[in-house]
């Protein structure tokens, strides 16, 4: 057997490949981020040996990385260990190279744990709940661009009309931003009325702003601490975030468009791989999950796909989904604190077993 420790770096990786008897066949050898350079790869290992079954390749699962180099070997037959890198630690501390890191001794590292047998294996998610896990990444970044937006358009409405969230008291709900949209400033608000302003909420449905409303609005526009410096250009700032905030809005209700399609795939996969009586058993313990306020698909498949694709069985994962939810409700009441959505998807030691 030929034990391969590759070290998964950003733009190139390094491997060694070691025998049954210590002996190196293979060490520090570069494998650039290249297709070229894989193929170069699969040649060296092709030299020393073309049955692919005398290989056990191994490599850390760090963050996505990996990815590409492990569905290469795959596909061409070999036999590819993902490895968490606490084993890889662990196995460290115990050799006589451990307070050496760097790239050439972490792949003979993970070469010898190989070689040892000492080791867990790891699993690669399958297509979707990688597809997921990268919607998900995305869907956070669009979120803190929002917030940023949000928080200059915030900074800049506190001195330009520092009066406005006495009558709106969120400015990014519909009607405050049509307000904004028409009137950035209390500047702005020269020459208006409360008739006038009014017009602004005419294609807003559901809202309850009125005359009142509007004539109070005015009257803290005309009698504003602020003075009008740099009336247009701030008018400006806040315009812009404005519409960067809508563009946002737009890609976020895709993003989940997108993650929904892949959900309803990926219980269409699972209800082929279970009995009737098991799929209606899931589906009924989804069904009461949902009935939780604040809990959504969106809440319960991530929960549940990052169980499933680490090989428990569908019944597993709804209990462990339901156990990640209790553990929730069991914090904020512990704790005191109110539900952070942000924190259901921070998986915890304790709740991967």
């Amino acid at each position: 057997m030929k034990y391969v420790g590759i070290d998964i770096a950003k733009k190139f990786h390094i491997a060694c490949i070691l025998d049954e008897s210590n002996n190196y066949l293979k060490k520090n050898y570069r494998i650039e981020s290249e297709l070229t350079d894989f193929d170069m790869f699969y040649q060296v290992l092709e030299l020393i040996d073309k049955d692919k079954s005398q290989f056990l390749i191994g490599m850390e699962a760090t963050g996505l990385l990996f990815e590409n180099l492990y569905l290469f070997l795959k596909s061409l037959g070999y036999n590819v260990v993902l490895l968490n890198p606490y084993q890889t630690t662990k196995f460290r501390e115990m050799d006589t190279m451990k307070y050496v890191k760097n790239d050439n001794i972490d792949s003979q590292m993970i070469a010898a744990l190989l070689k040892s047998g000492r080791y867990s294996e790891g699993y690669v998610s399958e297509d979707i709940y990688q597809a997921i896990k990268s919607l998900y990444r995305h869907k956070a970044t669009l979120m803190q661009e929002m917030k940023s937006a949000k928080r200059q358009v915030s900074t800049t409405l506190a001195v330009v009309f520092p009066e406005f969230e006495n009558i709106i008291r969120d400015p990014f709900s519909v009607s405050g931003m049509a307000l904004l949209n028409k009137y950035p400033t209390a500047k702005h608000y020269k020459g208006a009325s409360g008739d006038r302003i009014l017009k602004v909420f005419r294609n807003i449905k559901g809202n309850n702003f009125n005359l009142d409303k509007a004539n109070n609005l005015l009257d803290l526009a005309m009698t504003t601490v602020y003075q009008g410096n740099a009336k247009e250009e701030r008018a400006y700032v806040i315009l812009s975030n404005l519409r960067r905030i809508r563009f946002l809005k737009e890609e976020m209700e895709q993003c989940e468009v997108q993650m929904f399609t892949l959900l309803n795939e990926s219980e269409q996969a699972v209800s082929a791989s279970i009995s009737k009586d098991e799929e209606v058993y899931i589906a009924d313990l989804v069904d009461n999950l949902r009935s939780i306020d604040g809990v959504s698909d969106k809440t319960i498949f991530k929960v549940y796909l990052d169980k499933k694709s680490s090989g428990r069985a569908p019944k597993e994962c709804i209990v462990v989904v339901a156990r990640k939810l209790a553990m929730i409700i069991y914090s904020i009441y512990k704790n005191n604190t109110p539900y952070n959505p942000a924190r259901v998807f921070n998986t915890q030691a304790s709740l991967s077993h």
